[in-house]
């Protein structure tokens, strides 16, 4: 009973907007396996998405990431790790799903521009990694415990693992995700440190929808 007890406090732990990512990511890939849903409905395409105006394909698209179980279950896992590290640095959980949402859109806009088919899940999961490898430059990472190497190379340690692989698919995915990694680094915080400006800050958080409390007034009785 006392491990049970142990096993959900540390479920509550976990800030929300990472359990509804790593929760939405499970249940697609389970639908997908016991045949409820297509793997075709997974796939982001830009034609079939706005020409036929078929945007639960663009939805379902960033939630799926692996046809395999291994790949499935490796991106998952970083996809926790990742997001669960990175949301515990914002302020409020609602701050890191609106930057989500700004992430999901550069990678659309990319992933439009190229045209297709891509599973977006796993470019979003990288793009989390990357962030985070970003950030904490110096962190021991290693693969398999093999190769152990500073989370600052990871991005370049998987791009020479899709070129060994030879799969163009592969490094288009990795073109993306660190397009749109860099662009949202530079953007969220190299700006505000160079020049005071965060590109990405949440619009509730701009000073003209701040409303600007009164200090109150207080009558002096003679």
């Amino acid at each position: 009973m006392e491990a049970v007890n142990l096993q959900i406090e540390w479920i509550r732990q976990v800030p929300p907007v990472t359990v509804a990512l790593v929760a939405s990511m499970s249940m697609t890939y389970f639908l997908q396996r016991i045949d409820v849903l297509s793997s075709n409905m997974f796939v982001f395409e830009r034609h079939r998405v706005f020409n036929e105006m078929a945007y639960s394909r663009l939805i379902l698209s960033f939630f799926f990431s692996a046809h395999s179980f291994v790949g499935f279950f490796w991106t998952l896992y970083t996809l926790f790790q990742n997001s669960q590290a990175l949301e515990l640095t914002y302020e409020n959980s609602i701050d890191y799903l609106y930057s989500l949402v700004i992430i999901a859109g550069l990678i659309v806009a990319w992933a439009s521009y190229l045209g297709g088919p891509f599973m977006l899940g796993w470019v979003l999961a990288d793009v989390l990694r990357t962030i985070w490898c970003k950030q904490n430059p110096n962190e021991r990472m290693s693969i398999l415990g093999l190769v152990s190497f500073k989370a600052g190379y990871f991005p370049f340690v998987i791009l020479a693992i899709s070129w060994l692989e030879g799969s163009s698919r592969n490094l288009l995915l990795m073109l993306i995700s660190q397009t749109v990694s860099q662009a949202y680094i530079f953007g969220h915080h190299m700006m505000p440190e160079l020049h005071g400006i965060d590109l990405f800050l949440p619009i509730w958080k701009f000073q003209c929808f701040r409303r600007q409390r009164q200090p109150p007034i207080h009558q002096h009785q003679d």
